[in-house]
């Protein structure tokens, strides 16, 4: 297999790491200081240790999804799982449901087992025969891995650098040095192989700005003639609170530092002429990168100015180059408009949950620029902080909003996980007060989904990294969600509901398949939200997940009877009873459609469902 660009091997990490600007920088996301107060020696012994835990997790990772994808013979065993085609077991620290087993990474493996890309090496003969892969997919799959263990090192590095520290300082509680749960976060995606691939990106921009590394998410950015321009919503408005006035004729776009410096072989004679640079009077717009790496958050003393910012950034990571389409740009103000309006008239799709709508986006005009319109998009939205208190009202307590895919993860200084710190206020003996956040989790987050899709044929897009919970300090309030680009809409269900909804033309998220949009809620709610969860919840509350998983379906069920007695929606109810408790389901294959590269052309594989009865 040969592979298009230098390997990047332990020896190039360690090289690397200790360069004196990279040193630097690495003590910065280790402290959370500016580099002339937090100088530290880089940890050799440290930087072997990261690099191991990370190749070995993805290794692990690719395994695991080879064999729940179906793309090589695999058994589960107690503790193991056997390769056959190699002959070999990876060590299994749990059996979790949906077969999205947890690995145990410090037990001994074969030597295969301790490289992703020796692995897949290993496999290919095995792949190549099973699944049509492209020509350049040998190669291409390398890459990505191989950046995948390069940063997720980096990122094991500095989050146990940040123990270290916090442990040397004496301090107790969550660290001084983390603004937020959106650096928490070391490994990304739950699952999915490639979880830190950022290619596109070089090694020192994702040190500069990846939030996991403290990074920096302030923004630069430029102006388009307004011939050339579109623009949705209210982002002129929104705009102008955190950018200068444009001269006349010009729209002004918010745009990631690292895109810039790509923009002109992105455009070609158009940068320069119809977008240029502009020169913000402070040389640029403070922010802090949430967990996407590209969309920020203003950091500014006006809360009116605490815009939420999503940048287009061309750089693949897990599955998708993550531009901003003039598709999202319009459809996200209008996605947003129809669901208040479904909010507005059924209160059962309100419960504890809110949505963070799009208030407006821009960008190039398609019409004008073809797909190279999506280089440059961006997408505005209002802080989350009024809606967190919403879920709040008392005067006397103060929200906090957690991004979930933190809730597994310890804060440098602190004692627990963030799971185990939403437990901690409900009352009794340590399992019990698991339990009933569970309870509250559940029962808070599962039913206005599963209403928005029963009674309205929608999916919302309630990935970890995509939805926050909000406590109060005693209990779980409820969730905020945000980024609606990847929801998917079931045009028979909206119109018998009521409603229209003017999309893009070429937008994907409507569709005639219900199975489609009952995959999408299943997939996102039960495999990618709940899964981790529960999993998390067993291994620091102790709390079994298959209890987790009868509650939850308990609660779907205990739904969908309820709505059933109304007439209108007896057989909604049905169909989605028989859809999301049956006794086997579809699961994404990631892996198998990034062996494709494949983004939003899906495959599935077929697993035992946790939720059916048993």
């Amino acid at each position: 297999m040969s592979g298009a660009r230098p390997q990047r091997n332990f020896a190039c990490f360690a090289r690397w790491v200790e360069r004196a600007r990279i040193a630097e920088r690495l003590a910065v996301a280790a402290c959370g200081k500016s580099t002339s107060t937090a100088t530290r020696a880089i940890d050799r012994d440290a930087v072997q240790t990261a690099w191991r835990r990370a190749s070995r997790a993805v290794a692990a990772r690719v395994a695991m999804a080879c064999a729940r994808e179906r793309l090589v013979d695999g058994t589960w065993a107690n503790d193991s799982l056997v390769l056959r085609p190699l002959g070999i077991s990876l060590p299994l620290a749990r059996l979790s449901a949906f077969e999205l087993h947890e690995p145990e990474l410090d037990a001994p493996r074969a030597a295969t087992l301790e490289d992703p890309v020796a692995l897949l090496d290993a496999l290919w003969p095995t792949l190549s025969a099973v699944v049509e892969i492209p020509r350049v997919g040998e190669g291409r799959v390398r890459a990505e891995l191989e950046d995948c263990v390069f940063n997720l090192a980096l990122n094991e590095y500095a989050a146990g650098a940040r123990h270290r520290v916090a442990a040397e300082r004496g301090e107790v509680g969550p660290s001084p040095a983390l603004i937020d749960s959106e650096q928490l976060p070391t490994a990304g995606h739950p699952w999915h192989p490639l979880c830190k691939t950022r290619l596109g990106l070089s090694l020192r921009e994702n040190l500069l700005h990846a939030p996991e590394l403290l990074g920096d998410g302030s923004f630069l950015a430029v102006d388009i003639d307004a011939a050339h321009a579109a623009t949705s919503g209210r982002y002129l408005e929104l705009a102008a609170r955190v950018l200068p006035t444009p001269p006349k004729g010009q729209v002004r776009v918010p745009v990631h530092p690292a895109q810039l410096r790509r923009l002109p072989a992105l455009l070609g004679r158009s940068f320069g002429q119809v977008v240029r640079a502009v020169a913000l009077p402070h040389g640029s717009v403070r922010a802090r990168a949430l967990l996407s790496t590209r969309t920020v958050v203003v950091d500014a003393p006006r809360v009116a100015a605490r815009l939420h910012v999503k940048l287009a950034v061309n750089v693949l990571t897990t599955s998708a180059t993550r531009t901003v389409s003039p598709m999202s740009q319009i459809n996200g103000p209008r996605v947003s408009a129809l669901l208040e309006r479904i909010r507005a008239r059924d209160p059962e799709t309100r419960g504890r949950v809110l949505i963070q709508p799009d208030g407006g986006g821009a960008g190039l005009l398609q019409s004008r620029y073809g797909d190279a319109a999506r280089q440059l998009g961006v997408i505005l939205r209002e802080s989350h902080e009024p809606l967190a208190r919403a879920l709040v009202p008392e005067p006397a307590r103060t929200p906090r909003a957690w991004v979930c895919a933190a809730l597994g993860e310890r804060p440098p200084g602190g004692a627990r996980c963030l799971l185990a710190e939403l437990a901690a206020g409900y009352p009794g003996a340590p399992q019990a007060r698991g339990e009933a956040m569970i309870a509250d989790y559940v029962n808070a987050l599962a039913p206005p989904l599963l209403r928005m899709l029963t009674a309205h044929g929608v999916a919302l897009e309630a990935h970890l990294q995509n939805t926050l919970v909000v406590s109060d300090g005693a209990r779980v309030r409820g969730f905020l969600i945000r980024d609606l680009g990847g929801i998917r809409v079931h045009r028979p269900r909206l119109r018998a509901a009521g409603h229209s909804l003017e999309l893009a033309p070429g937008s994907f998220i409507a569709t005639d398949s219900l199975e489609e949009v009952q995959r999408k809620l299943s997939h996102v709610l039960f495999h990618a939200h709940l899964a981790a969860v529960f999993s998390a919840a067993a291994r620091s509350l102790a709390i079994p997940e298959r209890r987790c998983w009868a509650l939850t379906r308990d609660v779907v069920a205990r739904a969908l009877t309820t709505w059933s007695r109304d007439p209108a929606l007896r057989a909604a109810c049905e169909r989605d009873r028989v859809a999301l408790l049956a006794p086997r389901c579809h699961a994404k294959a990631l892996f198998h459609m990034r062996l494709l590269d494949r983004s939003s052309d899906y495959r599935y594989t077929v697993v035992d469902n946790a939720l059916a009865g048993g």
